[in-house]
């Protein structure tokens, strides 16, 4: 570690002035089937000015999922690498991954790894016989 790097580190832990984790670069599907995927990422182990992010400073990270609605879908919680999704829908999902540290810092999101759940059956029919009855 430099002298500057050292300072900055100094810094960040008396005055809680630091700079943003660096973002995850490896994110990947680990395997999936036909209901669930398994994400893994190596946590950030820099700042984004360089700066060491030792495990014990990161909070957790936020997974998003471009194809679910919000597109958060979970949390991690420390410098954890996995996680398993819920139950997939058909499509395309795109996910993406947000590392917080111990100060309140998020890094910038990951690379994107991407999962294609194909149709194996037909969607169920639309109910057509719905009615509403007002009570009294």
């Amino acid at each position: 570690m430099s002298n500057v790097q050292f300072l900055l580190y100094l810094i960040c832990q008396i005055f809680g002035i630091c700079a943003n984790p660096s973002a995850i670069s490896n994110l990947r599907v680990k395997g999936f089937n036909m209901a669930t995927a398994t994400l893994t990422w190596a946590p950030p182990t820099t700042r984004t000015d360089g700066t060491t992010l030792p495990p014990d400073q990161v909070f957790g990270a936020d997974i998003f999922d471009t194809a679910a609605t919000p597109a958060l879908i979970g949390s991690v919680m420390g410098a954890a690498g996995t996680f398993m999704t819920g139950v997939l829908s058909v499509g395309i999902h795109n996910y993406t991954v947000v590392t917080h540290d111990t100060t309140g810092h998020s890094s910038a999101s990951s690379n994107v790894a991407s999962v294609t759940v194909p149709a194996v059956l037909a969607n169920p029919s639309a109910i057509t016989n719905l009615m509403a009855v007002l009570n009294p």
